[in-house]
């Protein structure tokens, strides 16, 4: 009886250890999974300021290029539009331009390529009239060819005052214009978009599946409503222009996704970079490290239930070595008078009879015989007892 209970308790300490184990093991798995995302979120992170930084510099150079012409033909007083478009005839084709121009104070556009029209319309006129470098929202070309542009301006100023005298603009085709923050990174599969705070793209990587999206927060919003509650992140944070970090769904995959603000202030809003790379990039350049931790956690894990399965099964053959000594007969193998005495006790309750056998003189037969015919005898009576069992509820074998 104390032999079962205690094998018992063997058995429900060595499942709960087990069980403390595997929990263990999850809880540490999880711990190791949360910190490879704080790992994706850091790396996301680096690189998005490190783009931020490469495309500012680009924008830039791009105003303080056209700058550069402005103040040239401030200095050579260039007020002559065809001595204008003379001096500039050569830059769109040596600077990779689709056209480079001049308007007037009354808003006639000037261009390399031949035409002349009104662009007082156009907000970047406005700006630079009044004295500011410019970056536009995307356009729709109306002069030449159709199709998406991107204009940068700067204001030309009188030689004799400050007056502004003209306004000076470049035009990009949008699709080359996306080379600009086209930053390699993970891999060549991260892209780069530009956007102001009221989510109008301003250019996008010629790798964005999203080309051609005129606001990219409505865009996000229809396809993927459950990241709506980003979508307002992004907003909140576009307004106090600060970082952040979100995922959304588009076309059916995730998206992580680092917001950082722009410090270029050439433009009416605020401008941003969203770098954007598909969640299963970052999951497999981390993957190798989390199959090594989880490789070396399931291996923990074995070796401790192994080691606890080991002192478990040392301690039950133990504990069968010491039953058989406290409850066997050595000789026959079967139950012994202690053994009985025990059984006897839980049978008090239970009507029956003892039947007890008894050989006289066994010692003499004993010495007459030998050791080993009487063993024999004596193992042959604990059979012929045995297959009496259909009336005998138990037996032993108690000796002199």
């Amino acid at each position: 009886m104390e032999g079962n209970n205690l094998k018992k308790w063997n058995i429900i300490i060595m499942l709960l250890s087990a069980i403390i184990i595997v929990v263990c093991g999850l809880s540490c798995f999880q711990n190791i999974k949360a910190s490879l995302r704080k790992q994706e979120i850091s790396s996301l992170r680096d690189v998005a300021n490190q783009n931020a930084i490469v495309i500012e510099k680009a924008l830039e150079a791009r105003l303080d290029f056209l700058e550069s012409i402005a103040t040239m033909m401030r200095t050579e007083n260039m007020v002559n539009d065809e001595q204008i478009l003379k001096v500039l005839k050569d830059v769109p084709k040596v600077y990779g331009l689709k056209r480079i121009g001049f308007v007037r104070p009354d808003g006639t556009a000037f261009t390399t390529d031949g035409y002349e029209q009104n662009l007082s319309f156009r907000e970047f006129f406005a700006h630079s009239m009044n004295g500011n470098r410019y970056i536009a929202n995307r356009l729709l070309d109306r002069m030449g060819k159709s199709g998406y542009i991107n204009v940068f301006s700067v204001p030309v100023f009188s030689k004799k005052d400050s007056r502004v005298v003209g306004v000076l603009f470049s035009t990009y085709d949008t699709a080359k214009f996306g080379k600009i923050i086209d930053v390699p990174s993970f891999d060549n599969n991260g892209y780069c978009i530009i956007i102001d705070d009221n989510g109008y793209v301003i250019a996008d990587s010629e790798k964005s599946p999203m080309a051609g999206t005129i606001n990219l927060i409505e865009a996000w919003s229809r396809k993927s409503p459950e990241a709506s509650n980003f979508v307002k992140n992004l907003a909140n944070k576009a307004h106090k222009h600060e970082e952040t970090y979100g995922s959304v769904i588009s076309e059916g995959k995730e998206k992580l996704i680092y917001f950082v603000p722009l410090k270029s202030k050439a433009h009416e809003n605020s401008l941003y970079l969203l770098t954007i790379v598909p969640a299963n990039t970052l999951i497999n350049r981390l993957l190798p490290v989390a199959n090594t931790l989880q490789t070396m956690l399931i291996a923990t894990s074995l070796i401790i239930m192994l080691s606890l399965g080991y002192i478990f099964f040392n301690m039950h053959r133990r504990d069968k070595e010491l039953f058989e000594i406290a409850y066997v007969d050595a000789l026959t193998g079967g139950d012994n008078y202690a053994s009985f005495k025990q059984k006897w006790k839980r049978m008090e309750h239970i009507n029956g009879f003892i039947v007890a056998f008894d050989i006289d003189r066994f010692g003499n037969v004993s010495q007459l015989v030998g050791t080993e015919k009487s063993n024999e005898l004596l193992k042959n009576h604990k059979k012929a007892m045995k297959t009496s069992q259909n009336f005998m509820r138990f037996r032993s074998l108690q000796g002199n």
